[in-house]
């Protein structure tokens, strides 16, 4: 599914619409992007063109704190990542909340 969605951006839509439809299968997209460093990737270049899907990362990241840790770790890889994460936290308290909580204490 993953290499599909690289090569073909509409695929990745597909990905995130269902994703939004179900927490259970964003869960899966994140296990998916922790095991993989160019999956992550893929879901952030999703996010730099899409708002929408940038806010699906962030509504999953709010439910699971593993997830902000592994928004944190490509962030940390990619200053560009790291605007986005910014860009999105400017605009909504809660998640810019999210993001220093995990910040604070990372994950085991």
């Amino acid at each position: 599914m993953f290499e599909m969605a690289r090569k073909s951006g509409k695929v990745a839509c597909i990905l995130f619409e269902v994703a939004r439809k179900s927490g259970k299968v964003a869960c899966i997209l994140f296990e998916v992007a922790r095991k993989s460093g160019k999956v992550a990737c893929i879901l952030f270049e999703m996010a730099r063109k899409s708002r929408t899907v940038a806010s699906i990362l962030f509504e999953v990241a709010r439910k699971s704190r593993t997830v902000a840790s592994i928004l944190f770790e490509v962030a940390r890889k990619s200053e560009k990542v790291a605007c986005i994460l910014f860009e999105v936290a400017r605009k909504s308290r809660t998640v810019g909340c999210i993001l220093f909580e995990a910040a604070r204490k990372p994950d085991e």
